[in-house]
């Protein structure tokens, strides 16, 4: 199944406000601390600095984030890295894993439907995710797939094993700093 992750995200935003949460899109944490007491985290935004206080704090803040360093806890280190690119003209049903056929040693890919016609289309392995991409699409066009390329390739780092320990007082780490992934895509 597939789901539309924008508008889900969107929905679990949407009820967190009703309940009281406050975003502040925007602002960088610059300083993050935690103990018994509570937790304190430096922002900024607009060059205007701010201290905050909480009772607890959730970092999700993705790959390569220094958060966890400031609490004394380890962020999960990547041993892969992952590009997709959307496309249309594509005339896929279901889901597909692609290995070996048109995949540099240590890759493997997918794609996966998205919209009548539309896909995502993306690779992960140990080494040059772009190029392990290209190499894929270039096989599947040998192979008769017409489809066009519908933006950008995005690339990523991907945590392949979790952090050794995902919390402190006060502190949890959750999604890809805590090397919390989906092992199909890297998601």
């Amino acid at each position: 199944f597939i789901i539309d992750r924008v508008r889900f995200v969107s929905s679990i935003a949407e009820r967190a406000k009703a309940a009281g949460a406050c975003y502040r899109l925007g602002w960088r944490v610059t300083a993050l601390s935690a103990d018994e007491s509570g937790v304190r985290a430096t922002v900024v935004h607009e060059g205007i600095s701010e201290e905050i206080e909480a009772r607890a704090v959730v970092v999700a803040s993705g790959f390569g984030s220094r958060l966890p360093r400031m609490l004394g806890l380890t962020a999960a280190t990547p041993a892969a890295f992952a590009a997709q690119v959307a496309l249309q003209g594509v005339d896929i049903d279901s889901v597909q894993v692609l290995a070996h056929r048109h995949m540099p040693q240590g890759f493997f890919g997918w794609m996966v439907p998205t919209a009548p016609g539309r896909a995502l289309a993306g690779v992960i392995g140990r080494g040059k995710p772009r190029t392990a991409l290209a190499t894929m699409l270039e096989g599947l066009r040998r192979e008769g797939a017409n489809f066009e390329p519908s933006g950008p390739v995005r690339t990523w780092g991907v945590p392949i094993r979790p952090t050794p320990c995902s919390y402190s007082t006060r502190a949890l780490l959750v999604g890809d700093v805590a090397g919390q992934v989906k092992p199909t895509t890297g998601g």
